[in-house]
């Protein structure tokens, strides 16, 4: 999973003034040699761990391993949907162009019909304000 570019870089300060913190040396990180004194308190400190634990849980859930591979649920379960929708649809046509009946051609176009509906996003309206 990849992690939103603020979430980054917010990650990246806060390692850089908790080195900072850490090292009481006059050498100070390029990133914070404008700010004096940088302090975590013990708010951020939680908020810091609450964070890295978040992101640690979300790779956790989105992962599925096996004794060879490690996968992206998302993607599996994504080009299945996919996979199943686009055979569905090509069954559809074929059987669109072999039976000659209407009945069963009626069938089909709908069937055919509610993978196409099935596939293409609903509209979402925006609130004017």
């Amino acid at each position: 999973m990849e992690e939103n570019k603020d979430d980054v870089k917010i990650i990246e300060i806060l390692d850089i003034a908790e080195r900072t913190q850490a090292s009481n040396s006059s050498s100070r990180p390029e990133e914070l040699r404008g700010f004096k004194n940088i302090i975590l308190g013990p708010e951020i400190q939680k908020q810091i761990l609450e964070h890295r634990l978040q992101v640690q849980d979300d790779k956790y859930k989105n992962t599925w391993k096996s004794c060879c591979l490690v996968l992206d649920k998302r993607a599996v379960q994504y080009f299945t949907q996919i996979g199943i929708i686009g055979s569905v649809m090509a069954f559809s046509v074929v059987q669109l162009y072999t039976r000659s009946d209407q009945a069963s051609q009626q069938s089909y176009m709908g069937l055919l019909t509610m993978m196409c509906g099935v596939l293409i996003p609903n509209p979402k309206f925006r609130e004017s304000t």
